[in-house]
């Protein structure tokens, strides 16, 4: 379908950018490069505002460049021990979702992830009475089969833990997106629009691909996320060699891909 016949979409609603992709580059330069290619909004990572006075700069920067910031990754340990700190954090920015983005001390067990998705649970309660959902964002090893057969995912899906789908780990852990869409589509509040290089590609790229040119099968996982309606998409690269050139293939690939609001 061409971009003239697509529903209008709300600028704001777009899709947004992951900074983590130009964490490479200055910061003010990809501002600029962004809004050039038509980003109206950004993802934040959290060495970007490691206190509230950052995040308040970060802001300052994001509204010069004629940008905005509607989602975030916060650290468990800050939104856990220090709730008055990660709402200053939330305010400044005015985010409208934040995301668990990485843990490096994993459970080995179903009764471990369970107790830990009740921890993210419960650091989440200050944001979410703020009006901000507090969620998690997976790599692979959320999709390990754990000894009872199980996998971390559905432990916090279970204790009611909003996803940010991140679509390219999920297939780099061997699951299938779809079925993992299947499963826990009603949790996903956010998707991340990446892609696996093909064989024989994504050399000095990590094995990772523009989003679209890759292996994963995008228009069929937009059909299939679309009866769950993910309030924000976001492009991202984990390592490009050229941030500009990912940038700009990212927006024009959720333009002309049915279903994803390019």
């Amino acid at each position: 379908m061409t971009a003239a016949l697509r529903r209008p979409v709300c600028e704001d609603r777009m899709i947004g950018y992951q900074l983590y992709s130009s964490r490479r580059w200055p910061l003010e330069d990809t501002l600029a490069m962004l809004r050039g290619h038509g980003f109206s909004w950004v993802e934040g990572w959290a060495d970007l505002y490691r206190t509230p006075a950052d995040a308040r700069r970060l802001s300052r920067a994001l509204e010069g460049a004629g940008l905005r910031m509607r989602t975030a990754h916060l650290p468990l340990d800050l939104v856990e021990g220090d709730p008055p700190a990660a709402l200053d954090i939330v305010r400044a920015l005015r985010l409208e979702a934040a995301f668990v983005p990485f843990v490096a001390e994993r459970p080995a067990d179903a009764e471990g992830w369970r107790a830990l998705a009740a921890r993210v649970a419960r650091a989440g309660g200050a944001l979410d009475g703020a009006g901000v959902p507090y969620g998690w964002h997976n790599h692979d090893f959320e999709f390990a089969i754990l000894p009872d057969g199980t996998r971390p995912i559905d432990h916090i899906v279970a204790a009611g833990v909003p996803l940010e789908l991140d679509i390219a780990w999920i297939a780099r852990a061997g699951a299938d997106p779809l079925e993992a869409i299947a499963r826990h589509g009603h949790a996903v509040r956010a998707v991340h629009f990446k892609d696996l290089a093909r064989v024989g590609g994504g050399e000095g790229e990590g094995g990772w691909a523009d989003p679209g040119a890759g292996t994963l099968d995008w228009p069929a996982i937009a059909a299939a996320l679309a009866p769950h309606a993910p309030a924000s998409w976001i492009a991202e690269h984990d390592d490009p060699s050229d941030h500009d050139r990912f940038a700009g293939a990212a927006f024009k690939a959720a333009r002309r891909i049915e279903g994803i609001p390019g």
